[in-house]
């Protein structure tokens, strides 16, 4: 009971109960400033996050279009070649191992090129002959003979 008359003989103290209040205002404005601190400091890391998710998701989608295979593939579509004519370009580009193989449609050189670069083991002369006919139709002209590219 001492106490409760204590706490109540310090309330009744106008001076001293408008410096509890203001103490009170004081930690509680502290409190709201700290919580949008933090408040934002939660959505700038969460909107540096989603930069670098989209950074990554563009970085990645531009190194897919640029694999030299897709480049291929898309440089085939591009000439309209058949079934056939693709299947001999994309298995004398693996046959071949082209870092590039895009650049085989280029110009009968390099299809000749390619044609020499596999060993004389893996020498299939009905490849020649598709890839010369390839030659004929997709640059006009037939595959060098003479090893000049």
């Amino acid at each position: 009971m001492p106490a409760l008359a204590l706490s109540l003989t310090l309330l009744a103290s106008s001076e001293e109960f408008s410096k509890l209040r203001a103490l009170r205002a004081g930690f509680n404005r502290r409190h709201t400033e700290d919580q949008h601190v933090v408040l934002v400091v939660i959505l700038a890391v969460a909107i540096c996050g989603l930069i670098a998710m989209l950074v990554q998701m563009i970085s990645r989608w531009r190194q897919k279009g640029q694999n030299p295979r897709n480049q291929l593939e898309r440089a085939i579509r591009a000439v309209g070649l058949g079934r056939t004519e693709a299947g001999d370009v994309r298995r004398l580009a693996s046959r071949a191992g082209l870092s590039q193989p895009t650049a085989m449609l280029l110009s009968p050189g390099n299809l000749a090129h390619a044609l020499r670069l596999p060993t004389r083991q893996h020498d299939q002369p009905e490849l020649r002959a598709q890839v010369e006919k390839l030659s004929v139709t997709l640059l006009g002209t037939h595959l060098p003979h003479d090893g000049i590219i």
